[in-house]
């Protein structure tokens, strides 16, 4: 049966549309559609214009990147990520003005931040990233005129690349404003926070309608550059072999040094059983008049004056600090340190040490320091002492050699009938006579240092090494 009121599309196709628009009971309905349809055209209008103004923006700078839920634009974020200059960990370059850089990477989504030192008023960002990279191999950057075409960061963690086009663009903004100048010729000035990025990790900022509001905010913590590692200077070391001065009696051996500011010196102990670092600095103390300790409970000071080497003041800890003292290169229990035969023992003033790594206790409130010790060690010289009892003349018209001596000592010319040989202690060793005028001494099994060898009623000094 025909439908009068049919539409005429009707008479092609009999669909759901039709039936719709000639029910006489959905007219209200159909007025409804009509009106979402109409809205929905004026939204599609509306998006339509903000397309053309986004491609505005990608004649002047890049596009905007519009954040949406729904079809409904997302609000602007209302905190770009920022860091303060206490937070900066490594500093690079020299002057009194201070700015922070931070570069935003996208997958992942990293921000690091570097702190920057220069001399004047201001500087382009250009040269803010030269410095960067001039410190810190770590850092990358390529640019020509006034855009920059890549950033990148590699360490053990990170492998970072930002570059454009291929992974979006590169922009960058000076204290959250976007800045409107090339990287070569915007200044930036104390204080100020430069911040370069990709765009695939920012969040558009400003009106959408109107691009010269827009903007970019990088939400990312910022994370501190750790300052570059550099190869640590070797801590220094002396061997057995070149001490000069041995200290005691005995089939251990062990080395003591000692680091002042600016002096380091090293002596050689000896002794049987069990002995600890305490008892090594007291033999020493009692056989080298140069050098003395004092103690209450802790070392409090080590000092040493030479003399007869011109020396007024004596070498001590420098005000403030205090001894730290090492084992073979750890940190040991200090005096009470039991000495092994082989030892290195090491005493330093920190005033002398370079810090290669600080670890901060958060429990108690300070800093663990790591350091090492790379100034030379020195052997001390065998002390200019003659034993009591043994006389002070030195020996005339004798000769001792060779001198200093390893095998056997050669003694000729003088009253060489009798000869004597003492220790630094003052204990006589050996008697030779009856021999004419040469007389001859195995030092072979003596141990290294200062003898003296009594020819009559004078002395002289011989080393053995």
């Amino acid at each position: 049966m025909e439908n009068k009121d049919l539409h005429p599309e009707c008479s092609f196709r009999q669909d759901f549309s039709c039936t719709f628009f000639n029910n006489s009971l959905n007219k209200n309905a159909m007025r409804n559609f009509l009106t979402i349809l109409g809205l929905f055209c004026m939204i599609n209008l509306t998006f339509a214009q903000q397309t053309v103004v986004q491609n505005k923006h990608d004649v002047q700078t890049s596009p905007v990147r519009i954040i949406s839920h729904h079809n409904v634009l997302a609000p602007a974020p209302t905190v770009d990520a920022s860091i303060s200059a206490n937070d900066i960990t490594y500093w690079v370059g020299t002057g009194n003005t201070e700015v922070i850089f931070v570069g935003n990477w996208c997958s992942p989504d990293v921000a690091l931040a570097w702190g920057v030192r220069f001399q004047g008023d201001s500087t382009m960002v250009q040269s803010v990233m030269d410095t960067i990279q001039t410190y810190d191999n770590r850092f990358g950057y390529s640019g020509m005129y006034s855009t920059i075409d890549e950033v990148t960061y590699q360490d053990g963690t990170y492998n970072l690349t930002m570059s454009q086009p291929t992974t979006g663009y590169i922009m960058y903004n000076v204290n959250g404003t976007l800045a409107n100048l090339g990287f070569s010729n915007m200044y930036v000035h104390q204080g100020d926070l430069i911040k370069v990025g990709n765009t695939e990790c920012a969040i558009s900022t400003g009106d959408p309608n109107d691009w010269t509001t827009w903007g970019y905010a990088w939400e990312t913590i910022i994370t501190p550059v750790a300052p570059i590692a550099l190869p640590a200077p070797p801590d220094a070391t002396i061997s057995f072999n070149e001490i000069l001065y041995w200290v005691g009696e005995g089939s251990n051996e062990a080395v003591m040094a000692v680091n002042w500011a600016d002096t380091a010196l090293a002596w050689g102990y000896r002794w049987n059983g069990d002995a600890t670092v305490a008892d090594m600095m007291s033999g020493i103390a009692a056989a080298d008049p140069r050098f003395s300790y004092t103690a209450s409970g802790f070392l409090d000071d080590i000092n040493y004056l030479d003399s007869a080497a011109g020396m007024t003041t004596p070498l001590g800890i420098t005000p403030g600090n205090y001894w730290e003292s090492y084992n073979n290169g750890f940190m040991d229990m200090g005096l009470t340190q039991l000495l092994n035969n082989g030892d290195f023992e090491k005493w330093a003033d920190p005033a002398a040490g370079i810090i290669i790594d600080s670890t901060y206790e958060a429990t108690y409130g300070y800093w663990w320091y790591t350091r090492v010790y790379p100034m030379t060690i020195t052997p001390v010289t065998v002390p200019d002492i003659t034993p009591s009892g043994i006389g002070s003349r030195e020996t005339i018209g004798v000769i001792a050699y060779p001198n200093p001596c390893v095998g056997t000592l050669h003694v000729v010319g003088g009253n060489a009938n009798r000869v004597e040989l003492y220790g630094v202690d003052g204990r006589l060793l050996e008697v030779v006579d009856n021999q004419g005028s040469r007389i001859t001494i195995n030092m072979q099994n003596y141990p290294a240092g200062l003898y003296f060898l009594k020819v009559g009623d004078s002395i002289q000094k011989i080393l053995k090494k």
